[in-house]
């Protein structure tokens, strides 16, 4: 599976970072607690944490906010019109980085150029490494295992994951499954999204958050998927008048 990214060395505080920008993340948008992918933007997140287990020195950055907002296939009839659609961070607590630095990072990465690559990376290879560091996770001591998992932070419109090498195998893996579905075509004919949740934290500041969930959305699916619903809406509705009539008749 080929990867297309942009890599930039930014320079901040006497210290150089390496941020990767994914090239192909297709109809990627993501609003705090929920994001949809469609399946371009589902492998540019399967290699972008293929990268992460192999690089923990590297930021992968996805810069959403130009995206166009979802138009929620569940919500579009509320009053809300437009959805806020954040940035995506992903990077290794090794890296001991400050999120509150993200933002005088970000002015300064847009004004480096980078270098564009392309890089062939073996799932089959990358899945079993993920499995192997995922066994080695559970050997660890209780009290290293939670330094492994997912830390969200939101800073400066921007999802910002610090993890470590179990909490990016254990995304490729929950990743790589989600793609292997027939995703499209259970869409069409499902009233829920096929969705992983993230390998996060579940308690922050002493207080309880709902984990990020990952689902699959395609624009252009909607129309057949609305379809479908309408049909399914008919068959109901038409096999609840039959069971009224025949309580009606049973009843004389």
């Amino acid at each position: 599976m080929i990867l297309r990214y942009v890599e930039k060395k930014v320079r901040l505080d006497e210290r150089e970072y390496t941020v990767v920008l994914p090239q192909d993340i297709g109809g990627f948008v993501n609003r705090e607690y929920i994001m949809d992918a469609d399946r371009a933007a589902l492998n540019s997140l399967l290699l972008s944490m293929a990268v992460l287990m192999e690089r923990r020195e590297v930021i992968i950055y996805f810069p959403l906010w130009k995206n166009k907002p979802a138009s929620d296939l569940y919500m579009e009839e509320t009053s809300e019109k437009r959805y806020e659609n954040f940035d995506v961070v992903f990077l290794s607590h090794t890296l001991q980085f400050p999120a509150c630095d993200w933002k005088k990072l970000r002015l300064r990465m847009r004004k480096i150029k980078g270098e564009y690559h392309t890089r062939d990376i073996n799932i089959i290879d990358f899945e079993k490494r993920a499995h192997w560091i995922c066994k080695a996770y559970e050997k660890r001591e209780a009290c290293y295992k939670k330094l492994d998992l997912l830390d969200r932070r939101f800073r400066f419109d921007t999802l910002i994951f610090i993890g470590g090498p179990y909490s990016f195998a254990r995304s490729f893996i929950e990743l790589k499954e989600l793609i292997s579905l027939p995703l499209e075509s259970n869409y069409i004919s499902s009233f829920y999204q096929n969705w992983i949740s993230l390998p996060e934290r579940r308690w922050s500041r002493k207080r309880y958050e709902d984990t990020i969930e990952i689902g699959f959305y395609d624009r252009g699916l909607v129309k057949d998927h609305k379809a479908a619903m309408f049909e399914d809406e008919k068959r109901e509705r038409e096999r609840f008048e039959r069971m009224l009539d025949e309580i009606r008749r049973k009843r004389g």
